[in-house]
């Protein structure tokens, strides 16, 4: 797993690496460790990025988002082969029966249920949530294309999809508490603070993002090994 902080690019700046830290220059410098980042978000248009950050963030599995006009993820950075199993993984996925996805996906529908009575189910998953399950499932091996339940031809993020499904309330939660509220960078900050919250996984307190990858494991189990229990997600 990266780091632990959430790092947002809002204006014009440049974005390079040294001595591993990321570097931001804007009217004011600010440097962040590599080490500490989780997540770097990148919402503006003007600026640019050097090719050893990029190769540097994609090496240290750090989950890079890049936002359109509107504020809206449209583009994600991810690392390839980062799990030294990662072709034992894909030959797992592609032995998936059919009978074992409906047994696992049934499970995962039951925890996403359990999450819409205490939350208010509402409205679309950030992309942002998206983006962080690809990281996970890609730094430990399994294809995102080869999905449990999703299953579009068109579609690169099914078992990602798949998978955040119980945790979809968690931002439909946010979205409830500011019906009519117009979706600006305020609003979309607040969407992305949602990653560092607490909730309880498996009887255990842990953040959601550590939550998510927990799960992920979980189910990832579960598809090859029948006795692979899948906890519960609940957030207060």
């Amino acid at each position: 797993m990266a780091g632990w902080r959430t790092v947002v690019v809002t204006d014009i700046a440049s974005l390079s690496v040294k001595n591993d830290v990321l570097v931001v220059k804007d009217d004011v410098d600010f440097t962040y460790p590599i080490g500490q980042i989780r997540e770097l978000v990148i919402d503006s248009y003007r600026g640019d990025i050097s090719l050893p950050l990029i190769h540097t963030l994609a090496a240290n599995d750090i989950n890079v988002v890049f936002c359109d006009a509107k504020h809206n993820p449209d583009c994600f950075l991810e690392g390839l082969n980062l799990h030294t199993e990662s072709a034992g993984c894909i030959m797992d996925q592609a032995a998936w029966t059919r009978q074992r996805k409906d047994v696992v996906w049934a499970s995962v529908v039951r925890k996403k249920l359990r999450m819409q009575r205490e939350l208010l189910n509402m409205l679309q998953l950030d992309g942002i949530l998206l983006s962080m399950v690809n990281r996970i499932l890609v730094s430990h091996g399994y294809n995102t294309a080869l999905g449990i339940h999703h299953c579009s031809r068109v579609n690169s993020s099914n078992l990602s999809c798949d998978i955040m499904e119980p945790f979809r309330p968690l931002v439909d939660r946010v979205v409830f508490r500011n019906a009519g509220r117009v979706l600006d960078w305020d609003y979309k900050r607040e969407l992305i603070s949602i990653m560092q919250a607490e909730c309880m996984y498996a009887g255990k307190h842990m953040r959601i993002d550590t939550a998510i990858e927990a799960m992920t494991l979980d189910l990832m189990a579960a598809m090859v090994d029948v006795e692979t229990r899948i906890g519960v997600v609940s957030f207060g």
